[in-house]
């Protein structure tokens, strides 16, 4: 006796707008080609030391383009007055480099290298020049509260002297070799390694 058969079926053509089951969908084969977990980090390293250097270029290259003209024609003749009465000349050779930082009262960054300033007074020629930042007795009473009385502080009231060094912007860092040419001059924050590194060369 034959087993009864089963009608024959056709393929049924889906709907315009169905969309095919989970069951029936095609499975992508798997890849080789996939990136692995370690090559990912890799590449990510890479990336993150690419956008550093990139940073640090930009940071760098705005620094030298400030500073670019800063003293370009050396240090005037000028006699300055200090805080203690006591005169000194800006230009003219000295004993050992120097290391003449301009500022302001009111410039947070000048602030962030109070520290360096006291810390390289102690072993070096350093001249801090306070621009724009009111008359003498005003700049005395700052350098009383922020603990840098003690310094060499000479006043640029009406920053003339800023002008005439193409100073625009503050702290400037000049460092000044035994003849009384500038060296170097910095725009903007600069650490106590930079400034001991630019006073060495200053020395050479």
């Amino acid at each position: 006796m034959s087993e009864p058969s089963l009608p024959a079926q056709s393929p049924k053509t889906p709907d315009a707008g169905a969309s095919a089951t989970p069951d029936a969908a095609p499975r992508p084969a798997p890849s080789d080609a996939s990136p692995k977990p370690a090559e990912t980090s890799r590449a990510k390293r890479l990336g993150l030391a690419r956008d550093v250097a990139i940073g640090v270029a930009l940071v760098l290259g705005i620094q030298w383009w400030r500073g670019h003209g800063v003293a370009a024609e050396g240090l005037p003749h000028a006699t300055l007055t200090l805080l203690d009465g006591s005169e000194i000349s800006l230009s003219g050779p000295r004993e050992r480099p120097t290391l003449v930082q301009m500022e302001a009262s009111w410039c947070g960054v000048c602030r962030m290298e109070d520290a360096t300033i006291r810390a390289l007074a102690e072993d070096h020629d350093v001249l801090v020049i306070a621009s724009q930042s009111g008359a003498a007795d005003d700049v005395r009473r700052f350098a009383e509260e922020h603990d840098l009385d003690h310094l060499r502080i000479a006043v640029d009231e009406d920053g003339r002297l800023a002008e005439q060094l193409g100073i625009s912007a503050f702290p400037t860092t000049l460092f000044v070799d035994r003849e009384g040419r500038v060296s170097d001059a910095e725009v903007g924050f600069t650490s106590e390694l930079g400034m001991r590194a630019r006073l060495a060369w200053a020395g050479l």
